[in-house]
């Protein structure tokens, strides 16, 4: 029988949820340390929960986190807003904006299903992805019997069922009270949950390869001071600090990152005088090594981050890399070494 949406009420419990799964990095770790990444993970997305000024609950489960979201303001972010910012928490594979409704028969997930896909499948092809989340004793419901009779209700106002490519997919999860049901799934940032793999510094340019290598790092849980030895003046070094916040306002919940600017123009002045003209650039790139090194020891970093690439520039040859590395005591990560900053353009886009 068509179910009548009007029987679709507003229940405790019942309401808006993002529901945000764990990235594959995440996943394949052992029990212990799968623990202590998801309580970091957890405190990271409190944080983002908390900056963005919306009030929410996180609650979670073995494969899933679940972000109940209150009401929006008039000045608040929206739900969508609330994806974006939750989407690029390091440690989330992806983030589905939900409705989620109590259930306790076949009836009220059909029910409530209907309420909420036909508006979404009116006059188009559909699927339906139905889920179990738990064990079969506690979820006494089978997804192919969820599909066909959602299906079946459905049908009607639609264009028929296409299993292989159709207009919208109306997903369904299932768990031991709640019923989810949302129709798209928003990419996140994957990697692990920053602040679990130690801290660096990362030594920035002003230019397009660091903060890519730094985003590169960040993705790897790894938690970033920034470093910027200045021979621009003032104007260099503001555009170089707004690199450096737009990376801590969009990537950096959960962490207190730190700008340190070091005025190297008397430096410059030096190698000038001193170094014979062929060696600047490397006794140049060998100083501010030095430099970042002395912040890191200071605060505890474990390691520089660079956006060195092989042959991207002169000073950045094999060779010439091994000697401005050479007698350093932390070590140095370069994780654009093998490839073009270019290539990686879409990685750290502010609209991600």
């Amino acid at each position: 029988m068509m179910p009548n949406r009007t029987q679709s009420s507003t229940r405790p419990g019942q309401g808006q949820v993002l529901l945000l799964r764990f990235s594959g990095d995440l996943t394949t770790k052992a029990d212990a340390t799968r623990r202590h990444m998801t309580r970091r993970l957890v405190d990271n997305l409190r944080t983002s929960i908390k900056e963005s000024g919306r009030p929410a609950r996180v609650k979670q489960s073995r494969d899933r986190l679940y972000v109940e979201l209150e009401p929006p303001t008039e000045s608040g972010p929206s739900n969508a807003e609330m994806v974006a910012r939750l989407a690029r928490v390091f440690g989330i594979q992806s983030v589905s904006l939900t409705q989620a409704a109590p259930w306790r028969s076949l009836e009220d997930v059909v029910r409530e299903g209907y309420a909420y896909g036909e508006p979404y499948v009116r006059g188009k092809s559909f699927g339906i992805r139905a889920r179990r989340m738990g064990e079969r004793h506690e979820v006494k419901l089978r997804s192919a019997e969820i599909q066909q009779q959602l299906g079946a209700a459905l049908l009607p106002g639609s264009t028929g069922v296409d299993l292989s490519n159709p207009d919208v997919t109306l997903f369904v999860e299932v768990d031991t009270k709640l019923a989810y049901y949302f129709v798209a799934k928003d990419p996140g940032a994957g990697g692990l949950p920053l602040g679990t793999q130690g801290r660096a510094v990362s030594l920035l340019s002003g230019g397009f390869d660091s903060p890519v290598a730094s985003w590169r790092m960040l993705r790897r849980g790894i938690a970033l001071d920034y470093v910027f030895c200045n021979l621009g003046g003032r104007a260099h070094q503001m555009e170089t600090l707004a690199i450096a916040k737009r990376l801590c306002d969009l990537w950096q919940c959960g962490t207190r990152p730190r700008f340190h600017a070091i005025d190297f123009d008397l430096v410059s002045r030096e190698i000038q005088k001193s170094v014979t003209t062929r060696y600047w650039q490397l006794v140049l790139k060998r100083m501010m090594l030095r430099a970042a090194e002395a912040v890191a020891q200071r605060l505890g970093a474990l390691a520089i981050v660079t956006g060195d690439a092989i042959g991207q520039v002169s000073s950045q040859t094999l060779t010439n890399l091994a000697v401005v590395s050479h007698g350093m005591t932390i070590p140095i990560l370069r994780p654009l070494v093998g490839d073009a900053a270019r290539l990686s353009a879409g990685e750290c886009a502010s609209d991600r």
